[in-house]
């Protein structure tokens, strides 16, 4: 992830394309002349349109790497198979976040719905943790 952001960047400033046309701005008496083929604005505290979408896209796609958090991968997936699954996955977050959103309430319902069953389990075979009263669905179901 480190190395598509290093070239990315690296590209960026070896690329000899002018963003904005050369241009004079006039305030009052004061004119301000833009340089498009140095890119160098008269002040530092002016960003270019490139550097704004810069930005904003590489923090959006970072943010969205780091939270996405797919499902833990069986014992004998390949590495490239489990990458293409997360590479998915960012992909559906970063295009259609409320599919996220979605695809969360489905875990929950079907955890839910394990956690329904372990309770009957439980209460069908009166499994108790020993030394206690209450029934414990995990734990009861290690002793079945």
């Amino acid at each position: 992830m480190l190395l598509v952001f290093f070239l990315s960047t690296v590209i960026r400033n070896f690329s000899s394309a002018s963003l904005i046309p050369d241009a004079t701005f006039t305030s009052g008496q004061n004119s301000t002349t833009i340089d498009s083929a140095n890119c160098q604005y008269p002040s530092t505290s002016q960003r270019s349109t490139w550097g704004i979408l810069w930005s904003c896209l590489s923090t959006t796609f970072l943010v969205t790497w780091v939270s996405v958090h797919p499902n833990i991968p069986s014992p004998g997936e390949k590495w490239w198979w489990i990458y293409w699954r997360r590479v998915k996955a960012v992909f559906w977050a970063l295009i259609a976040p409320e599919l996220v959103i979605l695809w969360a309430w489905r875990q929950r319902r079907g955890a839910r719905l394990i956690m329904v069953s372990a309770n009957e389990i439980v209460k069908e075979h009166k499994i108790e943790k020993e030394g206690s009263t209450k029934s414990c669905s995990v734990e009861g179901l290690l002793y079945i």
